[in-house]
């Protein structure tokens, strides 16, 4: 056997909405620890983005519920827990100041393609047995 993937085991974590707005780290309750032990341990991680992550102004939009917004720092809290992945296509993309001033949100187009491709390489190498080469994966801008 080449690759330990051969024998056919492999661990996905899949959760649901990750709202981060702060820190996760600095979180000790036995039981959160547990869970991101749970998300590390997994060969593939991955959560749906629910947040936009901009440094920005708010949305012009008053809210009375839960703003989805967070700054681009807590990316990195995502990265710590353990995530190899996050979706990003959700309806939160209507964000006032990319539309109106032309700001960049970092969830775009490329990042739900790259996130595809994620997807759709995990269950070809697990059908085929292989390693599936990705062509559209996105880095992380510098200082996020």
């Amino acid at each position: 056997m080449l690759y330990d993937a051969e024998r056919g085991d492999m661990t996905i974590a899949v959760v649901g909405d990750a709202m981060i707005s702060r820190r996760m780290r600095a979180f000790r309750e036995l039981h959160f620890l547990q869970l991101v032990e749970i998300i590390r341990s997994a060969d593939v991680s991955i959560a749906n983005l629910e947040f936009l992550f901009h440094d920005y102004e708010s949305s012009w939009q008053w809210t009375r519920g839960t703003y989805t917004r967070s700054d681009p720092k807590n990316l990195n809290e995502l990265k710590w827990m353990g995530f190899d992945a996050v979706l990003t296509a959700n309806n939160h993309a209507y964000d006032f100041d990319a539309l109106v001033y032309g700001k960049p949100v970092l969830p775009s187009g490329r990042w739900g393609l790259a996130t595809l491709e994620v997807c759709l390489a995990i269950m070809q190498s697990a059908t085929e047995h292989r390693d599936i080469l990705m062509q559209h994966q996105v880095a992380v801008p510098d200082g996020v």
